[in-house]
């Protein structure tokens, strides 16, 4: 069965306060345009069974957003394999080891999302910016190299 992975890298942060960049926020803009990715999925009719975040302040916002404006609204848990520190191979040791729905959702940061998708595909290292999707097929079972990276995509910047 094939398998649709999107990684998401959440929307634009404020500064690091007392609480340290674990603690970090969405600003106004990375709310909004985060709020315009859940708006493409609807236009698109794309539907995620799920969406996990990385523990992080700004990416867990980011994915209450999404999962709560996507119809119906996916379950959403927090995955510590996204850490920004976590080599790719521990995400790909979870995805394969998971029982998961056929469409699923990542909410990371840079660099890890662009070394993940480096290792899922076999291909270059992406830059993903602030609030950028990249969607990734599976055809065969979850594993480093077996991923076709299907799309990349990045809202128009607020303001």
């Amino acid at each position: 069965m094939p398998f649709r992975l999107d990684l998401l890298r959440h929307g634009d942060a404020l500064a690091a306060t007392n609480g340290g960049d674990a603690e970090r926020q969405l600003s106004d803009a990375g709310r909004e345009t985060i709020a315009r990715v859940a708006e493409e999925y609807l236009r698109r009719d794309w539907h995620p069974e799920r969406v996990y975040s990385s523990p992080l302040r700004r990416a867990r916002q980011s994915a209450a957003i999404l999962a709560h404006r996507i119809k119906p609204a996916p379950d959403y848990e927090i995955l510590d394999a996204l850490l920004p520190d976590e080599p790719p191979d521990h995400v790909v040791a979870w995805l394969s080891s998971s029982d998961l729905p056929p469409h699923v959702v990542l909410v990371g940061h840079q660099p890890s999302l662009g070394r993940l998708t480096a290792h899922l595909t076999g291909g270059r290292e992406p830059s993903v910016p602030t609030a950028g999707l990249l969607v990734l097929r599976f055809q065969e079972p979850i594993a480093a190299g077996g991923a076709v990276l299907e799309l990349q995509w990045r809202p128009e910047r607020v303001g």
